[in-house]
């Protein structure tokens, strides 16, 4: 293959005979009659006037065939230095005096940047010497190539092509492998990042890994045949070298810190200075080319000078370096190398022409580096907090089941009806109920809410659950005493409410209270006095009051139903909760579900059958 390639770079060297276009003469200004072969243009100018003072230039040159050429005669116009032969201007070309053909809008100027083919010239144009004159019609103020073109057979201008697309493709592998690798960077960051669980530094080191790729996407459009307007690609590229202006926003923020206020306040200045290439879509011709000449070296020294600012945004982020923990100092390395690599392309860009091939690949290079070291260190964060949220969701899994196990299934008890729901606002919740039938004929029912939810909520739960199995005693009030010694520096600085409720066989109930939601029956709220919650106070007691129920059923409820808050910001509410409580305990708790819940939902109705 690489032998093959080889073959034909040389063939190529060796027989593409064309006749470059030199020693030409050009014009500011437009007239017609100056496409006329015998027009005299004695006066004109031997070099492109720069900078430009209109839109349109007009050169005339005069080439002669050294040896007949077989088949039609070609025109390829060249713009150097490229990379590969394409231009950036419209322009209209006669020869001999003919009008030839045209490339883009010879009006406007505007074009479609395309890897340009040759023009089939008149039958005679081989004859004898060619009085050759182009008219361009610029938008921006591109220089013109020398020589201005080429002139041969359609084989040879092919493999003058072919030469200059082998000559060029190392600066071309060059910056599409660098945006192949970026690409996949960014993919891989951006993908992550939709899980939700890697940091905000992901996503903008995913944005940045982009910059490369969409800079070099109208390049890429071009070689692949399909035309790309001059302004929209040079839009896209000046846009994409605006993305470096999140660099000090990833730099504090993979160290977990705040961007300072200047960096924020700087966005707009930077991208105000990037917006400009918006002109060119937006103005005619001649204010374009004018505010291009004006401009451009104006804003391209502010930009570089305020890229010099955000780009030290990379190392001051790690001070004061003494803050630093051993792991974050490597960080230095990556970030200095990146901020030394952009500010020498800057110097190239400003000061120093000749090295500014170097300080591309440089910026390019470095910048690759820069973003697989860090997206190799997010891919091990990630991998981390995923370890971590996956230990984390097994162990609220055994905290659930262990809650599952805490919270009784209802099953028939003899003499009673009994009817429970329970919804936890979480994995594991806050709230408890328990069902302890005695001996007798009685019933225990014990129904909790601990402050605040999650694990260590379910926690305070296993404790105070725990505490009611070991008790000897069944009268409400001692219960409540003996579980709030149980529950005495077990709280965290929380706190339980609870309420016991004895049912006796003889068809009273005994009722104490400690903080809790007061029970409902026949839709009235029972006047039971209450005490402190469980956890707080040693020496807290907790006095019974007896009722008889009869038939009708007692709700038990958890302030999760009362405090369910629609979207409107409304409660639930006591007076529509009284209403609710005569009917079953889980179209109540649906009933909350549907208002909004915001706190794990017991509700629990005991009768006698």
């Amino acid at each position: 293959m690489r032998s093959g390639l080889l073959l034909l770079f040389l063939c190529a060297s060796a027989f593409a005979e064309v006749t470059e276009i030199r020693n030409c003469l050009y014009h500011e200004g437009d007239d017609p009659a100056w496409a006329r072969s015998d027009y005299d243009d004695n006066g004109w100018l031997a070099a492109v006037p720069n900078p430009p003072t209109s839109p349109y230039i007009w050169a005339r040159c005069s080439v002669t065939i050294p040896q007949p050429v077989d088949g039609p005669l070609h025109f390829q116009p060249q713009r150097p230095p490229t990379g590969w032969e394409r231009i950036d201007v419209a322009w209209i070309l006669y020869v001999n005096g003919v009008r030839v053909t045209s490339y883009g809008n010879p009006e406007t100027g505007r074009v479609a940047i395309d890897l340009f083919r040759e023009v089939v010239l008149p039958r005679d144009a081989g004859t004898g010497p060619l009085k050759i004159a182009v008219r361009f019609a610029r938008r921006l103020s591109v220089s013109l190539g020398v020589p201005l073109g080429v002139v041969g057979s359609k084989t040879d201008l092919e493999l003058r092509l072919d030469r200059k697309l082998m000559q060029n493709a190392s600066r071309l592998v060059v910056p599409i492998g660098f945006s192949i690798v970026q690409l996949g960077v960014a993919v891989m960051l951006l993908t992550l990042s939709l899980s939700g669980r890697t940091h905000r530094g992901a996503i903008l080191l995913g944005i940045l890994a982009l910059a490369n790729p969409l800079d070099n996407l109208p390049t890429l459009f071009i070689l692949a045949g399909v035309p790309v307007p001059l302004d929209l690609g040079q839009t896209v590229s000046i846009l994409a070298r605006a993305f470096p202006i999140l660099y000090p926003f990833f730099a504090y923020s993979i160290l977990g810190r705040k961007t300072p206020r200047f960096f924020r306040y700087g966005v707009a200045v930077v991208l105000a200075l990037h917006l400009h290439a918006l002109v060119y879509l937006l103005l005619p011709q001649s204010p374009t080319l004018i505010y291009q000449v004006h401009s451009r070296r104006a804003v391209q020294t502010l930009s570089n000078s305020v890229w010099i600012v955000y780009l030290c945004g990379l190392v001051t982020a790690l001070l004061p370096w003494r803050t630093l923990r051993r792991r974050e100092k490597w960080l230095l390395l990556p970030n200095a190398a990146l901020c030394s690599a952009y500010a020498f392309w800057i110097y190239a860009l400003t000061l120093a022409p000749a090295y500014r091939d170097i300080g591309y690949v440089a910026v390019t290079s470095v910048g690759v580096a820069f973003d697989l070291f860090y997206a190799v260190l997010i891919a091990f964060r990630f991998r981390r907090v995923n370890d971590e949220h996956r230990s984390l969701t097994d162990e609220m899994h055994s905290a659930r089941e262990v809650q599952r196990r805490l919270v009784p299934e209802v099953s028939a008890i003899a003499g009673f009806r009994i009817d429970a729901a329970y919804v936890p606002a979480k994995e594991v919740g806050g709230d408890f109920y328990q069902l302890l039938p005695g001996d007798d004929g009685s019933l225990l029912v014990v129904v909790g809410d601990v402050s605040g939810k999650g694990l260590d909520a379910a926690m305070v739960v296993a404790v105070a659950v725990g505490a009611l199995g070991s008790m000897a005693v069944r009268t409400p009030g001692p219960v409540l005493t003996g579980m709030n010694r149980a529950l005495l520096s077990k709280t965290r600085g929380g706190f339980v409410t609870c309420c016991c409720a004895l049912f006796r066989a003889d068809g009273t109930v005994e009722i104490a209270n400690a903080g809790h939601i007061p029970p409902y029956l026949r839709g009235c709220e029972l006047e039971i006095a209450p005490g402190p919650p469980l956890g707080i106070f040693e020496d807290a007691a907790y006095e019974a009051a007896t009722v008889s129920s009869g038939a009708a059923a007692i709700t038990f409820l958890s302030d999760g139903v009362v405090e369910a808050k629609n979207g409107a910001g409304e409660l639930l509410g006591f007076d529509r909760l009284a209403g609710l409580s005569v009917k079953p305990a889980r179209e109540i708790a649906k009933e909350a579900e549907r208002w909004g819940q915001e706190d794990d939902i017991t509700v629990v109705r005991v009768a006698y059958a």
